[in-house]
This record gives structure tokens, C-alpha cells and sequence, in this order.
């Protein structure tokens, strides 16, 4: 008797939680049929490109059936117990029998040292960790016009929402990318191949693909997730975050990746006693050279985040709109303080990425002098056409930046972000700020190590992809940002839906 019949594009982990405690379905029945769902559209059918690799079938099943033993003698690991994961490839899973490439030939077929602590949270968890997923290769610091979702060993992924896939040429983050650098970890959720999964992010690379994938998304407060063992982007802004179809499975998840008290406590499904505000939609968009601009879609953008604000104010939320929030690069005006964001962000990757490669012991690179050798001597699958430069890494090795002048641009952003942020959230009493899903406003939150999440809100007519808004709240308001997506879900559920290219 195979696995039963389960429609994997619209299941949740909520769902497959129930059958599993009904005994309707096992944990070997799930791994079994997402790994053929994984076969049906990577590779072949839809070409998705999203899985880099998957676990050694045997051993995967092996872990199943263990946490099958487990539940039939009524030990649970947690919530989640025997549940389905997809994991960035940037995360160390030598025990899972996977490698981790971050995208590059360089790591491809090197065996690391040990574990990602993420990866021995989720198993802790329950989790069966099952796949990893494809990249924007080294999280995007590869090159300034590297398409998101691409990489080396990975290929293009791909959106199942776009119609015709990725059009060449295109800005890194253009319409038709799935956006990154969790490109992957988005489009698995979204094609079915599981039900939750979990990205990592220095700038946007958590949000941006969630809102392109139609999924809520939310990357953790700076410092409030393990990042031992994950291809560091920047100490000062890198955190980790979860992908899931609906709010209660994103709080059962981040509730595994910040070690707290159940979040799905925060989840009321109600905008009572909700504060919410809204920036002015028009100000906040893509510089050109990170999304080529389209009128249309920017009317139909703002046009349907209006129809969402009136929705929920209906709903009972309390809204105040707009607000005003200091733009993104407004925030580089002090002349003491850093010119742009970036530089902050390369010279940590620069001075971090050769403790990384420590980790795997055999690796022909050592340091970022290495790769950017490797790469040249490697151009046939490193710069392909299209992919052909690696300036910012080239960039990063000719950085001129001390120590001391980080950290002092580093506190005068941070100040400048914080400031900027809790002065709206005091002045209207609001719990959270929301923006458009196109525009610097994740980076908002990045500078200031702020959460931020995404929500879906729908689907652009010129092509189909995907698009949503964007959640700020203090450090450690996790909870509050999932409390409005919990309502957030109620009122506006339309925001997510299925690909229709994978619908039977």
C-alpha cells in the first residue's frame, strides 16, 4: 500500500500534523511522497531548479520510520515531530549526508566538519530534514548583477508563478526572478516539495523571495537565531528565518529557530486591539538597476495594498496612513557615516568567509583570494554568459576599510535605522509599520536589526509573479508581527494561493 493522496500545494504542516496524530498518514508516507513531488517538478516537469540536493533516500527514510517508532510510543519531539523540512544550501549537514555548496564548484563534493546548530535545533524538533535548497550563489555577494536564484551548481531557479521564466536580461532582482538569496527555500515551499522551510538573510534574501513565492516569511531580530555553521553574509546584520503557507506554521517554526515560548500563542486571527501603519506606497520602491520599472504594476501594487488597508481597517485594525518613515538611503547622509550599506556588508564577509571554509577541511579554497581564483580558472560553469562577472567580491578585496571606521559607520546606521523606526512606532502608537514588498523597505529593517516579514497580498497581471507587503516592529516583537499576520491571513486569504502552472 503506497502513501495516500494529499493535494502537497495547498497541505500545510498544521494539517499534516493532524493526519500524522490520527495515524492517517506516517512520517515515511510524507518523505515518500515530497521526494517524489521534489522528482515531478525539479528537475523535470516545471524545471524549478529550487533543490540542490536531497537526502540519501535510505537514510532519509531511515529518520522517518525512527520518528514513526517515536510517535507510536508516545514520544514527540515537539510539534513539528516527523514533519518535512527544506533547508538553505549555505547550512552544514554532514550528518544528513549532504553536502553544502553555497551554489559554488568551489564546495561542491567537499565534506564539512559538522553540523549547522539550525540543523541540530530542527532535528531536536522532529523535523526530517529532507532537501537542500538552491541559491543565489554565496547569498548574493558574488556579483552586483548576479540574477537572484542563480547559481553555479544550482542552475536558475525558478518562480512557478512567472509565466515564461526568467527573462534575459534582467536587474538582479528583476519581475521575473524568484528573488533572493532563499530563492530555493520559497519556490520548494510553493511547488510542494514541504511545507515549511528555512532561509538565512543579511539584507532582504528572506523576504524579498517570500513575497515573490506567495508565502509568509520572517526573518528574527539580529542575534536572536544560531548562525554556528551558516555561510556567514555580515555578523552585524546576519539572522536566520522560516517560510511557511500560513501564520501558525511560520510560528511553529520560528518557535524552533528562537528557542521561545510557543508563538503560536501570538496567533488571535483578529485585528482587535491592533495598531497598525502604513508608509506611503509610491515613495518606496526598487532603484532601477534592482527591478526594471513597470508603471502598470506599480499601479496595480498600490491600488491593492489601498483595498488591503481599507479591508482590515473594516476589519477593526486600528490604521494610521500614511507615515512617515525616513527612505532607505536617506539614511547615508551624515558624513561621518557609511556611504552605502554595502561596504558595512562586504568587509564582514570578507574578514568571515575564510573562517568558514575552515569548517571544511579539504576544500581547494581558503580564503576569498582563493575563490575569486578558483572562479577564473573555473569561468566555464563559475561565469557563464550572464553570470560572467565577480565584481563584488573583486570589490571586497580591495576594500578600504579599517575596523575602526566599521564600527563607527556601523553604530551611526544603527542609530540612524532605530531612531527612524521607533520614532513612528511611539508617535502614532502603532505595533507595526507595513510597506510595499517592492522597495528598500526591508532594508529598514536589516540596518537596524529589526524583524521584518512578508505577507502576500497577489498576483501582478503583466506576468504573474507574485507580490505582497512587508512587516517592521522592534527587536524581539516576533510575537506581534505574527499576531497581525494571523489576522492578516483572516481578512485578506486570497493573498495565497496555489501556482497555477502546477495545478493538475
Amino acid at each position: 500500500m503506497g502513501p495516500p493522496e494529499l493535494d502537497l500545494l495547498t497541505t500545510t504542516a498544521s494539517d499534516l500534523k493532524e493526519l500524522l496524530a490520527e495515524k492517517r498518514v506516517s512520517s515515511v508516507d510524507l518523505v515518500e511522497l515530497y521526494l517524489a513531488q521534489i522528482e515531478k517538478h525539479n528537475h523535470n516537469g516545471a524545471n524549478l531548479n529550487a533543490i540542490i540536493s536531497t537526502a540519501p533516500r535510505e537514510g532519509v527514510l531511515k529518520v522517518a520510520r525512527e520518528l514513526d517508532e517515536e510517535r507510536e510510543s508516545g514520544k514527540l519531539r515537539g510539534p513539528m515531530h516527523g514533519i518535512p523540512i527544506i533547508v538553505k544550501d549555505v547550512f552544514l549537514t554532514p550528518s544528513l549526508g549532504m553536502g553544502t555548496t553555497c551554489g559554488s564548484y568551489a564546495l561542491r563534493g567537499q565534506h564539512a566538519s559538522r553540523d549547522a546548530a539550525v540543523v541540530e535545533q530542527l532535528v531536536k524538533a522532529g523535523f526530517i530534514i529532507i532537501a537542500k535548497a538552491n541559491l543565489t550563489e554565496f547569498g548574493s555577494y558574488k556579483a552586483s548583477n548576479i540574477t537572484c536564484g542563480w547559481s553555479a551548481v544550482g542552475g536558475q531557479t525558478q518562480s512557478p508563478y512567472v509565466r515564461n521564466g526568467v527573462e534575459y536580461p534582467t536587474p538582479f532582482l528583476g519581475h521575473s526572478t524568484p528573488a533572493g538569496s532563499s530563492s530555493g527555500s520559497t519556490v520548494g515551499v510553493a511547488a510542494g516539495f514541504a511545507p515549511v522551510s528555512v532561509g538565512a538573510e543579511t539584507d532582504g534574501s528572506v523576504v524579498q523571495p517570500a513575497s515573490r513565492a506567495a508565502l509568509y516569511g520572517l526573518k528574527a531580530s539580529h542575534g536572536a537565531t544560531k548562525l554556528a555553521g551558516v555561510l556567514p553574509g555580515a555578523h552585524s546584520f546576519d539572522c536566520l528565518g522560516g517560510f511557511a503557507k500560513t501564520s501558525a506554521d511560520l510560528a511553529s517554526l520560528m518557535t524552533v529557530l528562537l528557542e521561545e515560548r510557543d508563538l503560536s500563542t501570538s496567533l488571535s486571527n483578529s485585528w482587535e486591539g491592533i495598531n497598525v501603519g502604513f508608509v506611503e506606497t509610491s515613495l518606496w520602491k526598487f532603484p532601477p538597476q534592482v527591478c526594471e520599472p513597470n508603471e502598470n504594476f506599480r499601479e496595480q501594487l498600490s491600488s491593492s495594498i489601498d483595498e488591503a488597508r481599507r479591508r482590515i481597517s473594516a476589519a477593526g485594525a486600528h490604521v494610521v496612513a500614511p507615515v512617515e518613515l525616513t527612505q532607505f538611503f536617506d539614511l547615508f547622509k551624515d558624513p561621518d557615516g557609511p556611504p552605502n550599506m554595502g561596504d558595512l556588508i562586504f568587509y564582514e564577509f570578507r574578514h568571515s568567509i575564510a573562517d568558514f571554509f575552515v569548517l571544511y577541511p579539504n576544500a581547494p579554497v581558503k580564503s576569498l583570494e582563493d575563490l575569486v581564483k578558483f572562479n577564473r580558472e573555473h569561468a566555464d560553469v563559475e561565469l557563464p554568459e550572464h553570470q560572467s562577472k565577480q565584481d563584488s567580491f573583486e570589490h571586497m578585496l580591495n576594500l578600504d576599510l579599517t575596523q575602526d571606521q566599521f564600527d563607527s559607520h556601523l553604530a551611526i546606521l544603527r542609530k540612524a535605522a532605530r531612531s527612524s523606526i521607533d520614532k513612528v512606532l511611539s508617535e502614532h502608537k502603532i505595533d507595526v509599520i507595513i510597506g510595499p514588498s517592492d522597495g528598500m523597505f526591508a532594508s529598514m529593517g536589516a540596518a537596524a536589526g529589526y524583524p521584518v516579514a512578508s505577507m502576500p497580498l497577489g498576483f501582478a497581471d503583466f506576468n504573474g509573479r507574485a507580490f505582497g507587503v512587508q512587516v517592521l516592529a522592534r527587536s524581539g516583537e516576533e510575537n506581534k508581527i505574527l499576531r497581525v499576520m494571523s489576522a492578516w491571513e483572516a481578512t485578506i486569504p486570497e493573498g495565497r494561493q496555489p501556482p497555477p502552472s502546477l495545478i493538475n
